[in-house]
């Protein structure tokens, strides 16, 4: 969803907005739903015309979270998704005044947000995706950073991959606190994208995270030009 709104009243009002004066955007499907908005303000007319490009970026962060086993897992795991906080999802977008632009709402969706399954095993040979998820740092953290997320995983385990053989359903959260090659703690702005990697092994989850250009779209320049008169 790429966004081309401005609201019709730069400053901000006390009163409650009305439909019609794009202050507020509302977001369908949180979680799901790739926002793209101008990063830059720009204001101009035929005679005074516009100066510069209008630049967009993603008012999210992007999760990309992969699973496999390690090579010493003997148990089996399928069946695997994983959820997110309702407090890490945008549901609508703010005229900032302070910005000339939109940014996250403090406003959350009702409820939390889960993978599809990934209704297959996964192994030791290969990764297997899981899902993107698209969040934002909770309404408590004013900065729009985040260092840290946690990942609601479950699934299903069991001792063999036959056919018909039990398996037990289980259910864990993992914090995924994110750092670079050196060890030290990154902070996750808006517009950066992240791939997750879950190793699972006999009694522990390992967790990397590592940065990752957006496949598309953010950062487009776009030039603007006043309409001219008739």
């Amino acid at each position: 969803m790429c966004t081309g709104f401005g609201p019709y009243r730069e400053v901000y009002r006390q009163e409650s907005p009305t439909e019609d004066d794009y202050r507020y955007l509302s977001v369908s499907e949180p979680g799901v739903t790739d926002v793209v908005v101008s990063e830059n303000y720009l204001e101009g007319s035929s005679l005074l015309p516009f100066s510069g490009d209008l630049k967009f970026f993603h008012p999210q962060i992007r999760l990309s979270v992969f699973a496999k086993t390690a090579s010493t897992m003997t148990k089996y795991i399928k069946d695997l998704s994983f959820t997110i906080d309702k407090d890490n999802l945008l549901s609508s977008l703010e005229w900032s005044p302070a910005h000339k632009g939109y940014r996250p709402s403090i406003e959350r969706p009702q409820s939390n947000w889960t993978s599809g399954e990934l209704n297959e095993h996964i192994n030791a040979s290969d990764e297997k995706k899981i899902g993107p998820v698209y969040v934002v740092p909770s309404p408590s953290s004013n900065d729009w950073e985040m260092s840290s997320i946690d990942l609601t995983i479950s699934g299903k385990i069991g001792i063999s991959n036959a056919v018909g053989s039990p398996y037990s359903d289980f259910n864990m959260t993992v914090p995924v606190i994110f750092k670079d090659d050196h060890d030290n703690n990154l902070t996750l702005e808006l517009n950066d994208s992240y791939e997750i990697y879950l190793i699972f092994d006999e009694d522990q989850i390992e967790v990397t995270a590592v940065k990752v250009p957006w496949e598309e779209g953010g950062n487009v320049l776009v030039p603007i030009h006043p309409i001219p008169e008739s």
